[in-house]
This record gives structure tokens, C-alpha cells and sequence, in this order.
């Protein structure tokens, strides 16, 4: 009797100890306090500062950069970034100068918008829907084409099923989250995520509501009826190749895969001359 209070006792300690465990990486995973994030303060640019309301109620910050052609372009970050990191907003300086115009968003829980958290994706859709919204009722007509970086890429082929686009670039893109939570949790807990993923998107559905299962870029991309420019580093080192080339193998006919060598991740737009070429010649067919 003894020896099976005590396995119930230690069976019920362990089931505790698990479910902290996985609580605790489920916080980590999505509290926007746990990240390090840049410094989103910039003080001479030109633009035009605009609010945008998310369809669950948040003020996303954002910068307008108007421009003669009527081709529109939302540029939307990854994790940590923000409108105005330098290589993001150079980027889209480069394209207003060549005639878009062009719209910086700070995600939900980055820079200046609102938010405390972090979805991969999931909830950041609706800031992808609220800046395309933006760009068809203020340009009404033209052309819109959306630049995802990372989870950038990952949170416009979620909202894809929702917006009509003319055009989309994946930078960096991950193809299905959980591939890539089973690497970046373990690398930023030292706790292996395979052992406490069951509970930790458990945790993630009661708190957040975030389901985790549904964050498969991969299924919305085949949805899409128009070609997409797919880039990626060789050398990614949080976000596989492998990933570009399996978005790639399910992307719409007369789609197009870039990858560079010796960049790091999400930093393929560093490159500048050769990244920007690339972009223009898919822009053109547009």
C-alpha cells in the first residue's frame, strides 16, 4: 500500500514537473519580453507615419513611403526586427526610389506597434491583412505585393487565404513552425522541445490560443495562384535551406528559387545590389 502511494505521489510530481517544464518553454516561446529586439528609434526619415487596426483591435505602427507607379509593396519583418532596421528600411527606401510605394509595419509585439505576443505567424496574419486593407483602400487599383521576411513570409501566407496579392517574395521563410520550434526552443531553453512539445502546444492553445498545428506556410502556399519569389541563404543558419526548397517544390508554375552563399539568416537583403535585381526582375513581370 506504502510503495503505491509513494509511485502515486512520484507519478504526480513528474507529471507536475513536466507540465511546468512546458509551460515555462511556452512562455519563452511567445512573451515578446524574452527576445531581444533592436532599437526602433530613428530620427530623421522621411514618410509618412501611419496606425493600422489589426481585426482583433491592435495599433500597428507604420511608415508610408508614397511613390508614382502603381504598384504597391508591404514590407513585413521577422522576429526581432522592426520597420526601421537599417537593412529593412534601405530596402524599402531602394524601392521607392525606383517609383512603389512602399509600406513598413512593425509586427504585433515589435517596434512601435502593440502586442505582447509572439505567434510565429499565427496571430501576426492579421497585420498583414490590416496593411494590405491599407494599401487597396488608399491606392485603390494598384498592385500589391508583399515582402516577407522570416516569420514575415510565414504570417502573409497565413493571411493569403484572406487578401488577394499580384505578388510575394519569401525571404527566409520557414515552410511548417514546428520543424523549426524543435531547433530554436532546444537552442534557446537547452531543453529539447520534442520532449515537451505535446504539452508546450497544449499550453500554447489554452493561453494564447495559438495553434500551433496550423502554422504550415507550406499548405497555404499551394493554395496560391500566383508565382512567388522564393530567396534564401545556402548558409541559413536557423532556417535551413531545405525549407526554401520544399515552399519551392509547392509553389504556384512560374515560380522562382534565389539562394546566396556566406549570408546569414535573414540577411540576404544585406547584400543590396544583388538582392535588389532580384527583386526589380521579379517586380517587372508584376
Amino acid at each position: 500500500m506504502k510503495k503505491r502511494v509513494f509511485l502515486y505521489i512520484l507519478g504526480g510530481c513528474a507529471a507536475s514537473l513536466y507540465s511546468g517544464i512546458s509551460l515555462l518553454i511556452t512562455l519563452v516561446a511567445t512573451r515578446t519580453e524574452f527576445y531581444f529586439h533592436k532599437d526602433s528609434r530613428v530620427k530623421n526619415f522621411k514618410g509618412e507615419k501611419v496606425i493600422l487596426i489589426t481585426r482583433d483591435g491592435l495599433r500597428i505602427s507604420g511608415i508610408l513611403l508614397k511613390g508614382n507607379l502603381n504598384k504597391c509593396i508591404l514590407i513585413v519583418h521577422g522576429l526581432t526586427a522592426h520597420k526601421f532596421d537599417p537593412d529593412i528600411f534601405e530596402l524599402g527606401k531602394a524601392l521607392n526610389q525606383k517609383g512603389y510605394t512602399v509600406l513598413l509595419i512593425d509586427l504585433r509585439g515589435h517596434g512601435e506597434s502593440e502586442g505582447k505576443i509572439i505567434s510565429g505567424g499565427y496571430f501576426e496574419r492579421f497585420d498583414v491583412i490590416a496593411g494590405v486593407e491599407f494599401l487597396k483602400n488608399k491606392f485603390p487599383g494598384s498592385k500589391i505585393i508583399v515582402i516577407g521576411i522570416s516569420m514575415g513570409g510565414a504570417a502573409t501566407l497565413l493571411a493569403s487565404n484572406e487578401i488577394k496579392i499580384d505578388g510575394l517574395v519569401l525571404d527566409s521563410t520557414f515552410s511548417d513552425l514546428e520543424n523549426i520550434l524543435n531547433k530554436e526552443i532546444t537552442k534557446m531553453t537547452g531543453i529539447s522541445f520534442k520532449i515537451f512539445k505535446p504539452m508546450s502546444k497544449l499550453w500554447a492553445k489554452i493561453l494564447f490560443k495559438i495553434d500551433v498545428k496550423k502554422v504550415k506556410p507550406v499548405e497555404f502556399l499551394k493554395k496560391l495562384s500566383i508565382p512567388v519569389c522564393i530567396i534564401h541563404s545556402r548558409d541559413d543558419q536557423r532556417i535551413p535551406v531545405e525549407e526554401a526548397k520544399r515552399l519551392f517544390e509547392n509553389a504556384p508554375p512560374g515560380s522562382k528559387l534565389i539562394i546566396f552563399k556566406n549570408v546569414p539568416h535573414a540577411k540576404n537583403l544585406t547584400l543590396k545590389k544583388e538582392y535588389l535585381e532580384e527583386i526589380e526582375d521579379y517586380l517587372k513581370n508584376i
